[in-house]
């Protein structure tokens, strides 16, 4: 499961913003074996 806030969503979305440094940070809630696969499709665009 992974979970986080709207702004978060768009920032990592739009590679402004790490997987890794959010869940680092707090901003990100991840669990599961499977909920670090998440990062492999980040960013979805790049700005």
């Amino acid at each position: 499961m992974v979970e986080t806030d709207p702004r978060t969503w768009c920032a990592l979305a739009l590679g402004r913003l790490d997987f890794d440094a959010a869940v680092a940070s707090g901003a990100v809630t991840a669990s599961g074996h499977r909920a670090g696969q998440v990062a492999a499709w980040l960013p979805l665009v790049e700005v």
